[in-house]
């Protein structure tokens, strides 16, 4: 059941909008080459016990399952299917996640055995929630819609932030953009990271240009 509509197997398209069946608006993610997150309650999979239960979000470009907590073999299922299985640290955080969210997993690469796993969302409001500290703060978001030359929309999301800088571990002011390009059949994003904001937009721009010169040629 969709806890946003209260209604069963009927889930949002967030790129048009639309309200579809769950496998539907699945296999539009797969065919659009998106990758997808599941977020869901207490005992999740309870009664999905069989491999395929697992097999086909995997098929269909789910690479994160987020919910309360898991019915033991479904959870061992997913993981075996290569599927982050993961529970909220804390369960309150479930009522943070609104309908229309942006998901991005944190230094993933980084995660060790035992460990916590950040994962940023940013909501259609352009606000951030961080479900786990991560040294960054003051964060200010902003984000805009972009048509370029050749017909590809897009979107920028992008403002400042303090960052943690890893050699000496202070907290540093810098600015961020995001990039993300919607093309035919999948959707493409590039984060853009710099400690001084003065040379942003020109490095957004020029990115942007270098990004309409590949795709002429592949075309």
């Amino acid at each position: 059941t969709n806890a946003f509509n209260g209604k069963v197997n009927s889930v949002k398209n967030p790129i048009t909008n639309d309200y579809m069946e769950t496998p539907t608006l699945a296999n539009y993610y797969r065919k659009s080459s998106i990758d997808s997150i599941v977020i869901g309650d207490e005992n999740y999979g309870e009664g999905s016990s069989r491999e395929h239960a697992a097999m086909e979000p995997r098929f269909m470009g789910v690479k994160v399952v987020l919910v309360k907590s898991f019915a033991r073999i479904h959870e061992t299922n997913l993981k075996k299917q290569g599927v982050l299985a993961l529970t909220f640290k804390n369960k309150s955080d479930y009522d943070l996640i609104c309908e229309d969210d942006i998901f991005n997993i944190v230094d993933l690469n980084k995660f060790e055995k035992s460990g916590d796993i950040k994962i940023e969302i940013l909501h259609s409001d352009n606000t951030l929630d961080i479900l786990e500290k991560m040294g960054v703060s003051n964060i200010l978001v902003k984000y805009e819609m972009f048509t370029t030359p050749n017909e590809a929309e897009g979107i920028r999301v992008y403002g400042s932030a303090d960052f943690m800088d890893t050699k000496t571990n202070k907290l540093v002011n810098g600015a961020y953009s995001i990039l993300g390009f919607f093309t035919e059949n999948e959707f493409k994003q590039l984060i853009i990271l710099n400690h001084k904001d003065i040379y942003l937009d020109q490095i957004t721009d020029q990115v942007i240009s270098s990004v309409e010169l590949i795709k002429e040629k592949q075309e």
